[in-house]
């Protein structure tokens, strides 16, 4: 440890690691998926209007961003844990979109396998295997 300071001397964030960008295992694929959906999507553009949704496993949890101007909504599912999970995402009485023209989420549209789940009960009832994918993310549809 250096005198007067909280760190050590040979601190591995001052270390120059060479990485194999193309080895199997690596994330940059994902992230780069990730990042064009962030892109595509202005609710993820910005750090304002996000609501937490229910979720009935507490190994999950669950969120809801809308852009400013209120015309793109993202929901997203995150496992917390590396097991599979069954979960029921609750929307219940949520409402997106403009003030004047805010109405229920009725159908949720995954952005990476563009399936589309309709939203009954207040919610939809959703897997996540985090071996595959740690996340779900949804463009919300009212």
């Amino acid at each position: 440890m250096l005198p007067g300071k909280e760190e050590y001397a040979h601190s591995e964030k001052y270390e120059i690691k060479v990485r194999d960008w193309n080895k199997p295992g690596n994330i940059k694929d994902y992230i780069g998926a990730l990042n064009a959906i962030r892109r595509a999507n202005p609710a993820l553009l910005q750090t304002a209007d996000l609501r937490f949704l229910q979720a009935d496993d507490p190994e999950v949890t669950g969120f809801l961003k809308e852009s400013a101007a209120k015309d793109n909504a993202v929901a997203v599912a995150i496992a917390l844990t590396g097991a599979r999970r069954a979960f029921w995402l609750h929307f219940g009485d949520l409402q997106i979109g403009t003030p004047a023209g805010a109405r229920p989420v009725r159908a949720i549209e995954n952005l990476k396998t563009g399936a589309v789940h309709t939203i009954e009960w207040g919610g939809a009832r959703l897997t996540i295997d985090p071996q595959d994918d740690p996340a779900l993310i949804f463009r919300c549809h009212a």
